[in-house]
């Protein structure tokens, strides 16, 4: 069963994407709509320090960029917030955590 993986909210950030980055990106979305929940590190890893139960980061290979996201009541897997945390490696975390609850809310 493929799990369905929402990329609506990141669209803008995945348009902006060189060629290279866009397909590191592209094969960590394949995997998390081929094992769900399921997937882990490297390639998912849990965030700390959100209201959101269970807010993931999804880490495409060998690069700093971040997708945050989380599972809504249906099952999908929403794509809240991506990013570059390159040369920001415990900054960018704070930003992105509420951007990610503020779009996560109309969801629910």
């Amino acid at each position: 069963m493929r799990w369905v993986v929402d990329t609506a909210p990141i669209a803008e950030w995945l348009s902006s994407l060189g060629a290279a980055d866009h397909a590191l990106v592209a094969a960590a979305i394949d995997r998390l709509e081929e094992h769900g929940p399921s997937l882990g590190r490297p390639t998912c890893d849990h965030v700390k320090g959100s209201c959101i139960k269970n807010l993931k980061e999804l880490r495409p290979a060998s690069s700093t960029m971040r997708i945050l996201f989380a599972f809504a009541a249906d099952r999908t897997a929403i794509l809240l917030v991506g990013g570059d945390k390159h040369g920001s490696w415990t900054g960018w975390y704070p930003h992105a955590i509420v951007d990610a609850e503020q779009i996560f809310a109309t969801y629910s």
